[in-house]
């Protein structure tokens, strides 16, 4: 993970109580001002009681000419469920190549963890099929177990694909249109799960993180009349 995160130029911590249910979140931000690759590490808490939502380490990377890569890992303790989950994909990826380099790689590396690359990449792009998604990557669960030190171990395999992705020639991405869909249509999503599970989470405070997490940090210099 650390040969993709560059200097730290950032942290950001936000934290606030709605109703009944306490959120709180530490935001990193590094940068590599050779390679520009921006690496933006989250860890989250949503906590109601003794149910909560944990998120030890997701990450948003950007590369210019290349897909974006974006991982969710999540302990859930919620009313009848315990399950630990991980998510890791390329959000957006155009080039046929650089899904080769991805999905060869992590099927190869995650042998060892039990995790049938295929079959759980085959699984998220039909769940992404009907909302016109381009993506390629994994999503994987473990029931009834809250396990801590499954989200670093596979992060840091997950981080090493990219570093290959990002070797291979370059083919941009609309990044812009999964960053407009996350921060609107999936802070919708999160906001009608999380009050499912029983926790009060504002419409707002959800968009608010993801606008932090991922939305364009700079703007090009305005001209001047």
């Amino acid at each position: 993970m650390k040969q993709l995160m560059g200097e730290k130029i950032a942290e950001y911590d936000y934290n606030y109580r709605y109703k009944e249910t306490y959120i709180w979140h530490k935001i990193e931000e590094f940068y590599d001002e050779a390679k520009k690759i921006r690496f933006v590490l989250l860890k989250k808490e949503t906590r109601k009681g003794e149910y909560f939502v944990k998120l030890p380490s997701s990450i948003w990377v950007t590369c210019p000419g290349y897909p974006p890569l974006s991982t969710d890992s999540a302990l859930q303790n919620l009313p009848g469920k315990k399950q630990t989950l991980f998510f890791a994909g390329l959000p957006t990826v155009q080039s046929q190549e650089h899904i080769k380099i991805f999905d060869n790689f992590l099927s190869e590396k995650l042998k060892p963890f039990g995790i049938d690359y295929e079959k759980s990449s085959k699984e998220l792009k039909k769940r992404t099929l009907s909302r016109n998604i381009s993506i390629t990557g994994f999503l994987h669960f473990k029931k009834d177990i809250l396990d801590e030190d499954f989200a670093p171990q596979i992060l840091d395999i997950v981080c090493a694909a990219y570093g290959k992705v990002i070797q291979s020639s370059p083919y941009e991405c609309p990044v812009n249109e999964w960053r407009e869909r996350i921060i609107e249509k999936q802070a919708i999503n999160e906001y009608y799960l999380f009050k499912k599970d029983g926790f009060d989470v504002p419409l707002s405070g959800q968009r608010a993180f993801f606008t932090m997490l991922m939305d364009e940090r700079e703007l090009p210099d305005r001209e001047e009349n």
